[in-house]
């Protein structure tokens, strides 16, 4: 897990051109760097943005993509090249580049809007859940063996 302005300098010395404010999701991928700008605010969830495709007939499509300013890209969005998405929409799950966009309130469903729970909280509320949960789910195949 690298931290997220550290994956935005990545993209920019691959050639990607980011604004300022820029959210991405730690699965969020850019392919063909040199092709894609994102605008100042604009958020991108769990999604692959690419400026190279294959189309039905074979052809190669190599295109620019630009994202808007304050845009939300959604989880599993699909973004062709050649896209261009306007300042401040948003285009909801499972969405395509191709579609409308979708309604303002589907900016709600971007996970780059949820908070980070502190360290103290995960070392002291989420591990001991999880390890319990865990030691709880090992204890069936620990009393068979002591049935024995």
């Amino acid at each position: 897990m690298v931290h997220p302005s550290l994956t935005i300098l990545y993209y920019r010395l691959l050639g990607a051109h980011i604004g300022r404010d820029v959210h991405l999701d730690e699965n969020a991928t850019l392919h063909e760097c040199d092709l894609i700008t994102l605008q100042d605010g604009c958020r991108l969830d769990t999604t692959i943005i690419r400026g190279f495709s294959v189309e039905r007939d074979g052809c190669f499509r190599l295109a620019p993509v630009n994202i808007g300013r304050k845009a939300f890209i959604n989880t599993y969005t699909n973004i062709s090249p050649g896209s261009s998405i306007p300042d401040g929409a948003v285009y909801g799950p499972h969405a395509s580049s191709m579609d409308d966009p979708s309604p303002k309130s589907f900016a709600a469903y971007n996970q780059t809007l949820n908070l980070v729970p502190s360290l103290s909280s995960r070392i002291f509320l989420a591990w001991p859940i999880i390890i319990a949960v865990m030691l709880l789910s090992c204890k069936f195949p620990f009393l068979f063996f002591l049935h024995w």
